[in-house]
């Protein structure tokens, strides 16, 4: 899938910058500034499913916070469908709230051990003043069917029910609301591979069905190769890769991709392949090194690559996009 033309897009970020300060022993190390998201653009096309990857602490959480107006951000424009999104969450008009739900990483922390499934998953149509009594319960019980649940989940409570069926609660509480944009942060990381396909599949019927737009989140490659149209990778805060999965997945252009690919076990013992290994461990999110931000660790580095931070530019076909000095040189035969 291409990128989404502008009368297309849902979703718009534009040289989004989010930082804060972490205070950590103060009196001996002073105040550290942390740029957990530096001049990332990003757009999303409705019905479009866009896999964010990247290692912990790269600024994929930060960037979902920021588009639900759960964290601060120093520049850059958000809008959704013409709205604004720097707008802070109190501010919001109750409409904007509802199109843009999140599913959270901890389905058992997410929901409430006090409250039984069937009411959960109802609670948020009386919040938005969308349904009461019978017809908010109907309308829940019918999501719930779309998310696979039968009505013998209803009067459980979360401790009652297993991984993969909290997920699945999450997920129908979220729809209940008939959003257009489904924000996962990490929805699956918790399950095991069995539960992990039967929601993953569950969110590629929902975007067939009903044209949900999903912007996931994850480390687990394997996952977002199967799922999305669309993958986007980070590193320490920036954007290093953006293309069609397949391509991005079949041909990476990046080092910093190509490592993290060629770190995914393979389907079979046969297929056994050696991975591509990057030296030294990743630079610390206060202190970023120079240019780019993978130069100190990557086998293909350049002079050029310590001096000058590469921004994101075509590489071979027009929607894969990719910062690296080295691969863009070099052309369609990568780096």
């Amino acid at each position: 899938m291409s990128v989404p033309a502008a009368s297309d897009r849902l979703l718009d970020v534009r040289g989004l910058t989010c930082r804060y300060a972490r205070r950590r022993f103060p009196l001996v190390f002073g105040t550290e500034v942390v740029r957990a998201v530096d001049d990332v653009s990003l757009s999303i096309g409705r019905g479009e499913i866009v896999g964010l990857v990247g290692e912990s602490g790269c600024g994929k959480s930060t960037l979902a916070k920021a588009l639900l107006g759960l964290g601060a951000f120093e520049a850059g424009r958000m809008a959704f469908d013409g709205s604004d999104l720097r707008v802070p969450l109190a501010r919001r008009p109750r409409d904007l709230l509802r199109r843009i739900q999140y599913v959270f990483q901890d389905p058992l922390g997410a929901l409430d051990p006090r409250r039984p499934v069937l009411y959960q998953v109802a609670e948020p149509l009386h919040v938005h003043g969308l349904a009461k009594g019978g017809d908010a319960v109907r309308r829940a019980r019918s999501v719930l069917r779309d998310v696979s649940l039968g009505p013998e989940v209803e009067p459980k409570f979360p401790h009652e029910l297993s991984g993969g069926q909290r997920q699945r609660v999450v997920i129908a509480r979220a729809l209940v609301l008939e959003p257009e944009l489904l924000i996962c942060d990490e929805p699956v990381s918790a399950l095991d591979v069995s539960i992990q396909a039967q929601v993953i599949n569950l969110l590629r019927d929902l975007r067939d069905r009903h044209g949900l737009t999903i912007l996931f989140i994850s480390h687990d490659l394997a996952v977002v190769r199967h799922l999305s149209d669309r993958v986007v990778v980070m590193y320490l805060g920036r954007f290093c890769e953006v293309g069609p999965a397949e391509r991005v997945f079949t041909a990476p252009r990046h080092p910093y991709t190509k490592a993290l690919i060629s770190a995914i076990p393979p389907a079979h013992p046969r297929e056994a392949r050696a991975p591509m290994r990057l030296s030294g461990e990743a630079p610390k999110p206060c202190q970023p090194p120079s240019g780019c931000r993978l130069h100190p660790r990557c086998p293909d580095r350049e002079d050029v690559c310590a001096r000058t931070a590469p921004s994101l530019e075509p590489a071979g076909a027009a929607p894969h996009r990719v910062a690296c000095h080295v691969a863009l040189r070099m052309g369609d035969g990568g780096c």
